[in-house]
Parts: structure tokens; sequence; C-alpha cells
């Protein structure tokens, strides 16, 4: 069994001239690895930087997996790929125009009963996790970045999407200016997304996610959280048991800093 897809116009044509025309060319690919191998679920998972000697084309990230699954409603017992979920997920942000990874190819494939996954994103050049990018942020640019933030997790919110594990990791920012006479734009990126629920958003989903954040989120004071908060739930259009929510978590905010 092989299946294989390139998301990114005339980018098969890319690789063919750089020798990644099929599945087991890129399974091959000798990168050096991001960080060490994951191994777990039985399996194995990993990340390495796509060199593409023409310059003025973006990096990629190849991620690589082997038996690497987890189980599911349809597949209750060998389960999938954890990449299959996030490709599903990444297509999901992009058809609600939620920000996340540029996705460029996924193939998967069952060989000497090892069943392995490929996926391959646009690197997110200029992005800097969330905490760096605070590290660096003035005032103005934290503002600003805090109302693109608490947009984007409603906007996901909106249409029944769980992270689960927002954390500095998952979400990377960057800033961008093309004159001097212009404002700065805040551009926000959520990623790590193979753990996504969709399911419609309950008052105790938007608990737990917005709990998370709160919890492993540790650049932002608590004034910080208490802007995002507010941002958040004066968002429109309004739902039901959102100032029970809000008051919930600000209970939890002023719990956490008194630790």
């Amino acid at each position: 069994m092989l299946f294989e897809q390139f998301y990114i116009k005339n980018l098969r044509q890319l690789f063919d001239n750089e020798g990644f025309n099929n599945f087991e060319s890129l399974w091959s690919y000798s990168g050096k690895w991001v960080e060490p191998i994951n191994e777990r679920r039985g399996g194995w998972s990993g990340v390495c930087r796509l060199e593409i000697p023409d310059t003025s084309v973006p990096h990629f990230f190849l991620k690589r997996q082997e038996n690497h699954n987890t189980k599911s409603f349809r597949h209750p017992f060998k389960g999938i790929p954890t990449y299959r979920r996030e490709v599903n997920n990444i297509l999901r942000f992009k058809k609600y125009n939620i920000a996340t990874l540029d996705l460029a190819y996924y193939g998967e494939r069952k060989h000497q009963n090892k069943h392995q996954a490929i996926l391959i994103s646009r690197a997110l050049e200029d992005f800097e996790p969330l905490e760096e990018w605070i590290a660096k942020a003035n005032e103005s640019q934290l503002n600003e970045m805090l109302k693109k933030l608490a947009h984007t997790i409603r906007h996901m919110h909106s249409h029944g999407l769980m992270h689960m594990y927002l954390n500095s990791s998952s979400i990377f920012v960057r800033k961008t200016k093309k004159s001097l006479l212009e404002r700065s734009i805040i551009d926000i990126r959520i990623i790590d997304l193979e753990s996504v629920r969709i399911q419609p958003i309950s008052m105790k989903r938007r608990f737990k996610d917005l709990r998370y954040m709160l919890e492993h989120i540790h650049a932002l004071s608590h004034q910080n959280f208490v802007y995002f908060l507010e941002l958040y739930f004066n968002s429109k259009p309004n739902f039901f048991g959102a100032d029970t929510l809000h008051s919930r978590l600000s209970t939890h905010l002023d719990r956490l800093a008194r630790k």
C-alpha cells in the first residue's frame, strides 16, 4: 500500500529536479536530525531539515515515522500514523483560515510489515517560539500579539477545534514591516496539530485548552493573561456560559499567581 500527495503547486517538479521523486527517495534522505528521534508507541519518529540547493526556494522540514501509530474510532486495533492525523488537522485549519504550517507533501506506505509515513512542511522562516519572541518584544508589540493570539484561539474554538497542548513550542510568532512608515504586523502560527480534537467545544473543553495555556506559557505575566482572557471573552459573538468560564479561569489564574 502506498499513498502520496503534493500540496504546493510545482513542488513535485522541484523535488524531481533534486532527486526526491518518490516516497523511497524521501525515506532514504540522510539529513541531520533536528532533535533526538522520538521512540514510543512501539515505533519512532524524527524531523530533519530538507536542504534544497536553490537558495530562492524556502527550506522544508522532513518528518518521518515508522510504526508510530495512534488508535482511532475507525482504526481501533492497529491505529493510523500520527502524521496522518496531523495532516488532516492542518487541512482543517486551512479550511477555517486558522494560520498553521504550510503543508508540502504527505505520503505513507506499508513496507515489510512496517507502517511508514512522511510529512513535509515549509519551514517557518523568521518565526520564533512564543517565549523566545516575547523576550525581545516591547510592550506595544506584546499587546498586539496578545490580541492576535486571543482572536486566533477563539476562532479555533468557534469551529469546534481543541488543540490540547497550547504552549510556547506550539505557538510561533513573527513581526513584519515592509517599510519604516508602516506599522509592524504580528503573524502567528499554531502548530503541533496531531492531538487536535474535532468536536463541538463545550465549556469544559474550552476550560481545558485555556487552562493549559495559563499553566505552561511562563513568559507571560499574570497581567498579560488577564488581558488575554479579556480579549478572548470580549470577542463576538458571545457563547453560552462565557461569563462563568471567564470567572473560573480568572480564579485559576489567581491561584497560580499565589504559588
